[in-house]
């Protein structure tokens, strides 16, 4: 197995996506273009937990899931998708 490939043969830069979906989030590079994004996206009203991957399906989300979008598009794109904000507080 390639050094690029998890214990169960998948691509450890693909996180398991499909090529879709990863084109999907790597044409989200920027934090300026998630948000825009995420904006134009129709809001999901509904009891729903859905994975990026269906998020991007649907064309909708509620805010949990346009969270789990951006943090997939950030993490896709090299960038953590969280900041550590305890760096310097008490």
């Amino acid at each position: 197995m390639g050094k690029d490939l998890s214990k169960n043969g998948i691509r450890r830069d693909s996180f398991g996506l499909s090529p879709e979906i990863l084109r999907a989030l790597r044409a989200l590079s920027t934090p300026a273009q998630i948000q825009k994004f995420i904006d134009a996206l129709p809001y999901q009203y509904g009891n729903t937990a859905w994975s990026p991957q269906r998020a991007l399906r649907e064309r909708k989300g509620h805010c949990l899931e346009g969270a789990l979008l951006a943090a997939a598009a950030l993490r896709i794109n090299g960038r953590p998708p969280v900041a550590d904000g305890s760096r310097g507080r008490a």
